[in-house]
């Protein structure tokens, strides 16, 4: 039974790390995609000046 237990312990871990991983990933998309936003607004700025 107490092998049961650590091994749904560990499964809940590993959901639990996975999940937190997925929202990491997306907070980093969106910064990259804000980044790549801020860029381009750059280059048109850049090119509207030329």
């Amino acid at each position: 039974m107490d092998g049961k237990l650590t091994s749904y312990s560990n499964i809940i871990e590993e959901i639990e790390d996975k999940n937190l991983l997925r929202h990491s990933n997306e907070d980093l998309c969106k910064q990259v995609d804000n980044l790549q936003v801020s860029w381009l607004d750059e280059v048109e700025d850049t090119a509207y000046l030329r």
